[in-house]
């Protein structure tokens, strides 16, 4: 009973598996060839790598708690944040 049940659910997760990667890979395709990489693309990738260096930076507790720290390897935490990024402030009157 229970080498049946097994083999079920094993046939269960590589269908689910195999499907959702076929899937995916079309989806992928579809957007990879349609989508043209342009000036504006690379503006808003870097505007979100700031986003995320400010998140990191400033709002993560676990960043904050080693940037803090005695001892701190500043670098360490450095290095693994993008290299390129775009900041932008709205000033709002």
């Amino acid at each position: 009973m229970m080498i049946t049940l097994g083999k079920r659910h094993l046939n269960l997760s590589r269908t689910a598996g195999y499907g959702t990667l076929r899937t995916y890979d079309s989806i992928i395709a579809g957007r990879i060839k349609d989508t043209p990489y342009d000036e504006t693309r690379i503006e808003w990738k870097q505007i979100r790598r700031g986003r995320y260096i400010e998140f990191n930076l400033v709002y993560d507790r676990c960043t904050k708690f080693g940037l803090f720290s005695p001892d701190a390897r500043i670098d360490s935490i450095l290095m693994s944040l993008p290299s390129c990024c775009k900041v932008e402030i709205h000033v709002h009157n």
